[in-house]
């Protein structure tokens, strides 16, 4: 189903697959490049082009009828479901292929989904026991739902998430760079970045108390926030008359975010809650430093390599403590971005190429255990 920024992970974790033939069933919005001949690419998603729910779910459940006609003329060896979107309408589908005794993969990119509730915690309990196997990208995500929802160990594969180029128009960099200039005139100053959709999950607001409430980062022309996203519910007033913020309230391009990672020195991710972020896959593409908290597996990559900074767990003081800490080394959070070295020998640790060989495997073990 996925298209935008979730199509790029599909797009490079198939290519590397050659050991069997897939029927993937996506988005008409997926907008990847063309897939490898082993791989049939079928755009048949079509909710994304409605507005109101209603009509997303109408859209959605015939989408799922017409292909569940598919699957019993094909009988495929294995599903692999990679998100899902309408709970009823979902777990009904999967009931239906499970009474036709197909083995179901299913990828848990997230433990469970962000600002998700009580509900989705049943929700997701009765869809983590339905499947034969789940992926997941760390080991810690792996432990979580071992404990939270009873799920057996061997039940769950831990395959790793590969980093994240997205496509973007050079010529458009260009003129929106020359736009954006003008409005922040970043060039000289050390630019701190929140990006993507601004929400509490994401610790935006422990970003928005700290800018506003330390004089020395909101009266310091060396500085600059710059925040681009869609605002879900965190509240910017507070930064209303600081001059040395940028903010943007809209969902952005990829030409938009692959800008902002250029001129950022620091993306800001004190996040509350998450398993895997593609976020961070981005940034350490694009070799750039971050700042994230002790939840999930966003410390990983600092385990072996000094690319970023953590703030522990994710609370105003440890944020404040860690940007004073930076600040007084800022010259070393200057040098970072530039050192090719390290970000070669990190980026190497995530190799799609690995991720795909891994999921094939899993794809021959399910297919000879079912024999």
């Amino acid at each position: 189903m996925s298209y935008g920024n979730l199509a790029t992970y599909d797009y490079n974790l198939l290519s590397g697959i050659h050991d069997h033939s897939i029927y993937f069933y996506g988005n008409i919005k997926y907008n990847e490049l063309e897939l490898k001949n082993n791989i049939r690419f079928y755009p048949i998603f079509r909710y994304s082009n409605f507005k109101q729910n209603i009509l997303k779910l109408l859209s959605y459940s015939c989408t799922l009828f017409f292909l569940g006609i598919k699957i019993l003329l094909v009988k495929p060896e294995i599903i692999h479901i990679q998100w899902f979107k309408f709970w009823m309408v979902d777990t009904l589908f999967l009931k239906i292929l499970k009474i036709k005794g197909l083995k179901i993969v299913y990828t848990a990119h997230n433990v469970l989904p962000h600002d998700s509730g009580d509900k989705q915690y049943f929700r997701y309990k009765k869809y983590y026991n339905l499947v034969d196997s789940i992926i997941v990208h760390t080991e810690k995500t792996k432990e979580e739902i071992e404990k939270q929802f009873n799920v057996p160990s061997e039940k769950i594969n831990i395959i790793p998430h590969g980093l994240l180029s997205l496509k973007a128009d050079s010529s458009k960099i260009n003129e929106i760079e020359k736009e954006l200039f003008i409005k922040t005139r970043f060039d000289n100053k050390i630019v701190f970045s929140l990006l993507g959709v601004q929400s509490y999950y994401k610790g935006c607001d422990l970003v928005v108390k700290l800018w506003s409430e330390e004089e020395w980062l909101r009266n310091n022309d060396d500085y600059l926030l710059l925040i681009m996203g869609k605002n879900s519910n965190i509240d910017y007033s507070p930064l209303d008359s600081i001059n040395n913020v940028y903010i943007k309230d809209s969902y952005i391009s990829n030409e938009e975010f692959i800008l902002a990672l250029k001129h950022t020195n620091l993306l800001l991710m004190p996040y509350r809650k998450i398993s895997q972020s593609g976020l961070l896959m981005t940034a350490i593409n694009e070799s750039v430093p971050f700042l994230v908290s002790s939840v999930g597996s966003l410390e990983e990559p600092l385990a072996t390599f000094n690319v970023g900074w953590t703030i522990g767990e994710p609370n105003y003081e440890n944020l404040k403590e860690c940007f004073n800490k930076i600040i007084r080394n800022k010259n070393d959070l200057l040098k970072m971005k530039k050192d090719r070295s390290k970000w070669e020998k990190l980026q190497k640790n995530y190799s799609w190429s690995k991720s795909s060989l891994l999921t094939s495997n899993l794809y021959t073990s399910l297919f000879d255990n079912k024999k």
